[in-house]
Formats: C-alpha cells, sequence, structure tokens
C-alpha cells in the first residue's frame, strides 16, 4: 500500500526534524511537504494523503521574499482540521507544536484543553496533539504512536 504523508509547517528546522525522524521509521512514506495555512489547504485538496502533520500556529501565506505570511493564525492546523471535516477530506491527522498553550482573542488556551477539545469534535480521526520539544525523547516516542495509528 501507498504510504504518504502531508506535513504542514511553517518552520523549518522543525520540518526538518519531523522529515528526517519520519524518514528513519519508514523510507517507504512519500512525505510532501507545506508551509502555511493557504498551502497546506490547497496540497489537501489536491492530492490523496494516508496521513496528514498539521502544525497548531500557521501564517496565512508561505513567507517568501516578497510575501510576509500575511495573518498569523494562532489556530491555523485547527482551523485546516475543520475545513478538511467541513469538505470531507478523509485523512487522519495529528499536531505537532512547540507551544503548551496559545493565547486568542478567546484567552488562553493548554495544550490539554485543545487535546480533549479535538477528541471531542474529530473522535478517532484525530490521533492527538504532541509537544514538539527537542531537547525531550518524549516527543519522538509519541510521534511514532501516532505515525503507525496513522499509516496502518
Amino acid at each position: 500500500m501507498h504510504k504518504n504523508i502531508l506535513l504542514i509547517e511553517d518552520n523549518p528546522h522543525k520540518r526538518k526534524k519531523i522529515t528526517d525522524f519520519i524518514s528513519q521509521f519508514d523510507d517507504s512514506v512519500e512525505i510532501s511537504e507545506s508551509e502555511s495555512y493557504t498551502s497546506g489547504w490547497q496540497s489537501l485538496i489536491g492530492g490523496s494523503y494516508s496521513l496528514v502533520i498539521l502544525d497548531m500556529s500557521l501564517p496565512t501565506y508561505d513567507v517568501s521574499e516578497g510575501e510576509s505570511g500575511g495573518r498569523f493564525r494562532t489556530f491555523g492546523g485547527k482551523e485546516l482540521a475543520r475545513k478538511m471535516k467541513r469538505k470531507g477530506v478523509p485523512s487522519n491527522f495529528f499536531f505537532v507544536t512547540q507551544y503548551e498553550s496559545f493565547n486568542d482573542v478567546n484567552g488562553t488556551q493548554t495544550l490539554d484543553s485543545i487535546k480533549n477539545e479535538l477528541k471531542s469534535e474529530y473522535g478517532d480521526r484525530c490521533l492527538g496533539v504532541i509537544h514538539f520539544d527537542t531537547s525531550s525523547k518524549v516527543w519522538k516516542e509519541e510521534f511514532k504512536i501516532m505515525l503507525e495509528k496513522g499509516l496502518k
């Protein structure tokens, strides 16, 4: 079975760490990358993915020399998951974020409250939320479990 993953992540260092880890775990997986909410959505509707890995916070557009990235979306990954559900994109997904809490106009949300909200809204389609911390091996252990679930 062909396995392909879409990674939507704006931080180049984090993106490389994740793609390197996936390649070590399973070198038969094809990884596509997007760097913003908009390019992520274009990839989602233009392809078919076994699994989608989302950053929680994303710029609206890819950052480049002539583009600042537009409005920063604190919950850009959550917005994409909601749009996937609304538009019938069948891929399972999980989130990888460097933040332990998020602030927006509605106040502060902790990672645990977000995990509970996502499980409630998406059930088994949302495999979870990982706190990405390069000083710890915990993210890799959690990532491997979610990768195995998402690719079977």
